[in-house]
């Protein structure tokens, strides 16, 4: 596979798009997009994102603090569209108010899709309790929180797999699709009407994708479309701008402060949620960051280096997570 490379993005065919994608507003992506994005206030670090990868102690850790204490010392949350950068003027943290509603006008109701579709899920595919080893979810109580829980849908390598002299999966890299999809053919079904259901916000997802990282989203799309030719990511393809590996949805659940180290250390993860609630506020406390994190808003997080946690809620509450594993990117000799 050759090395992807960033190319000046162009208006999409209707023949381009798939069934279930929808046609996005006249000249979104290669005009409109670049100036909603260059109107957008942002901050700067003293330091580089090669920086932080080569040292994660630039920043404090927060990771053994109290949630509440950390919340309280952050001062006041951010509730409009904003841009972290490196030194460099790379994005760290990328904050896209009602980001989900852009490419649509008010033609779409975003957040319905959204709702719905977790809802179905949730319906016909009981939310798994996190495993007990997740430091992320050390505080969950299924006794407490008994219609709560975390799936992940994703391809990935299984733990101890990825080096194994006579692997359980002895697929293409190792890679296989995880035990929330294939445990049961009814789950595997609610799943694969989950992902259908989704099919206009993961194609949101990947057109502010290229528009803020346009090298970046290239290097996820050609490994998406590698791994999809030779694994069994072919099932969960429902969009010609899908490039994430995997979708984490934490139904209900409280996650502490934490990194989520298995993702790609130099690339995105992208967050979105949904339902009624107060609180829920998306925080970074290494830089002091808070975001009101609401239904239709989207953020892009650098999730392997930078500690981060949900605040407290009252209500329902449902993260959508969209991320791929370190192990499994540029897999086909690109980048």
């Amino acid at each position: 596979m050759p090395t992807p490379t960033a190319t000046r993005i162009t208006e999409r065919s209707a023949a381009s798009y798939l069934p279930l994608e929808w046609r996005e507003i006249r000249r979104f992506s290669p005009r409109l997009l670049p100036k909603i994005l260059n109107s957008i206030s942002s901050v700067s670090m003293s330091f580089s994102l090669s920086d932080l990868i080569d040292d994660p102690t630039l920043l404090p850790t927060f990771i053994n603090h109290d949630l509440a204490t950390a919340y309280r010392e952050m001062g006041q949350a951010i509730d409009e569209s904003m841009i972290i950068k490196d030194k460099e003027g790379l994005g760290l943290v990328v904050f896209f108010k009602k980001g989900l509603q852009w490419p649509w006008g008010h033609a779409r109701e975003v957040n319905r899709v959204v709702s719905d579709a977790v809802t179905t899920l949730v319906s016909r595919y009981s939310p798994p309790p996190p495993s007990r080893t997740d430091l992320r979810h050390k505080e969950f109580n299924r006794d407490v929180e008994s219609d709560c829980g975390v799936y992940h849908f994703a391809l990935w390598v299984a733990t101890g797999q990825g080096n194994a002299a006579n692997p359980k999966h002895p697929t293409p890299h190792q890679a296989t699709l995880s035990r929330d999809i294939l445990s049961a053919a009814y789950k595997t079904d609610a799943v694969l009407q989950f992902y259908r259901s989704l099919a206009p916000i993961i194609q949101t997802i990947g057109i502010l994708f290229e528009g803020l990282d346009p090298a970046g989203y290239s290097r996820y799309r050609a490994n998406w479309n590698y791994l999809v030719g030779i694994t069994p990511l072919k099932l969960l393809e429902v969009s010609q701008r899908q490039c994430f590996l995997g979708m984490a949805v934490l139904h209900g659940t409280k996650v502490g402060i934490h990194k989520d180290k298995g993702d790609v250390k130099d690339g995105w993860v992208a967050m979105i949620c949904c339902g009624e609630f107060e609180g829920g506020d998306l925080c970074i406390p290494g830089l002091g960051l808070k975001l009101q994190h609401r239904p239709e808003d989207v953020v892009f997080l650098r999730s392997s280096l930078l500690e981060h946690f949900v605040s407290d809620f009252d209500g329902s509450r449902t993260s959508l997570v969209f991320f791929s594993h370190e192990n499994l990117i540029d897999t086909g000799g690109g980048v």
